[in-house]
């Protein structure tokens, strides 16, 4: 049953920034999850060129900086070209995992604009503390 408003149960963290990111690989920078249950993970992509490719798949490690690892299954199905600008989203049951995640992206061949957002929710504490401003409220 919520408690409050979705600015006061939930809070978005960027993983990748928003950018047009060139063929190579982008790790993101790791977002702390303490506090919560749940995250939606919220891939956007623009149009991937001819031959272009993407690959994003998720990490856990229990320090900020370092000790990373692949959380089994949290990956995107390899995006390809022709593929039209779309959203794909993932959810990732945080109870029982290590603190940090974060994004690994790797572009080939062609240059994809794109953002990872992670929705962190079911706050075990609210209203959480917002990391952003909150712009509005209808």
């Amino acid at each position: 049953m919520p408690k409050g408003t979705a600015s006061q149960e939930m809070v978005a963290k960027v993983l990748l920034t928003p950018v047009a990111q060139t063929a190579g690989t982008a790790t993101g920078t790791g977002i702390d999850c303490r506090g919560y249950d749940e995250a939606l993970i919220i891939l956007a992509l623009g149009v991937i060129p001819s031959n272009g490719t993407v690959d994003v798949h998720i990490e856990e490690s229990d320090a900020l900086g370092s000790g990373y690892a692949d959380i089994t299954d949290a990956d995107f199905a390899q995006k390809v070209a022709g593929t039209g600008a779309l959203t794909y989203v993932g959810r990732i049951n945080l109870r029982g995992r290590k603190r940090y995640i974060r994004a690994i992206n790797v572009v080939a061949n062609q240059t994809v604009p794109m953002s990872a957002v992670a929705v962190l929710s079911q706050a075990q504490i609210n209203p959480v503390t917002q990391v952003n401003d909150v712009e509005f409220s209808v």
